[in-house]
């Protein structure tokens, strides 16, 4: 004799519940408004501070596309990428070195 699913017992006891909607049926939506609510925050609490220190989403943004529009923040990822590079050579060289040794 097989053993009834978890289904089948929910069914036969009549413990499954007509809801018309909740909200954790929709994770996607409780994300979204999480996010939503933190940039919300750092927008108000960051505008409240210095800039220096601590900025806001919006600024963030603004800078972004202009460092794109002017080409710098390119030239920047490579100058980064290419001392990245140096540094994984340089560990991948003396870890093998010292893994033979």
């Amino acid at each position: 004799m097989a053993l009834p699913t978890d289904e089948q017992i929910i069914e036969e006891l009549g413990l499954r519940r007509e809801r018309r909607w909740s909200i954790y049926d929709h994770p996607n939506l409780i994300r979204l408004a999480s996010v939503t609510v933190f940039l919300l925050l750092w927008e108000f609490f960051g505008r409240k501070t210095d800039p220096i220190l601590f900025t806001y989403p919006t600024a963030v943004t603004q800078a972004f596309v202009k460092l794109i529009a002017s080409g710098e923040l390119i030239k920047q990822l490579a100058v980064s990428l290419s001392a990245l590079a140096v540094g994984f050579l340089a560990s991948l060289a003396l870890g093998v070195v010292r893994g033979i040794i």
